[in-house]
């Protein structure tokens, strides 16, 4: 697309007046740009407020979370980066599927910001990865997805591609965007 932005895809059937998502993410030499655009029927998406102060925390994909998973191509290892609308946000690291899941300490913060206007909610978040050195050269694969939680309380996955009989966004058969290093 035009915009960079490819769209995501819910796993579970959702209502014809559900959002439209779409995502994009870019890499200069030193930082990773991650974008999520919800559009259409916005006010059916539970946002959490903007809090003053953000910081890290776990399970923030229990409710609406836009998520990235990065891993340096021909690596079994992958970084799992969560941000919340509120602007809370984590990144995990994995030695391999689902293996040796810790939170990535040399990330301090996650730049994140969030803008609501005609009827879209973007979310841009922004990864130093000064701080990630297996990150910062070389060709990634990555993959975009979110957890949206409806006002009613459930949540549907979303992802470029969906590459397990249940939510996973995990698995590495689903990190199809390669992205290369920038001269």
């Amino acid at each position: 697309m035009a915009d960079g932005l490819l769209p995501l895809i819910p796993f579970e059937a959702v209502a014809a007046s559900a959002p439209i998502l779409r995502a994009g993410i870019e890499r200069t030499t030193r930082l990773l740009s991650l974008r999520w655009v919800v559009g259409g029927a916005v006010t059916s998406v539970r946002m959490p407020p903007r809090i003053p102060a953000p910081r890290r925390a776990d399970d923030l994909w229990t409710h609406t979370c836009f998520e990235a998973f990065i891993g340096a191509a021909g690596s079994e290892a992958y970084w799992e980066i969560n941000v919340s609308p509120s602007g809370d946000w984590n990144v995990y690291r994995f030695d391999g599927y689902r293996r040796g899941m810790r939170p990535e300490t040399r990330l301090r913060a996650v730049s994140a910001l969030e803008r609501a206007s005609c009827g879209t909610v973007t979310l841009r978040a922004g990864i130093d990865l000064s701080s990630l050195p297996e990150l910062a050269h070389g060709e990634l694969d990555t993959s975009l997805a979110a957890v949206l939680e409806a006002t009613d309380g459930t949540l549907s996955h979303w992802s470029i591609v969906h590459a397990a009989t249940r939510p996973d966004f995990h698995r590495r058969e689903s990190f199809v965007m390669r992205l290369t290093e920038p001269e």
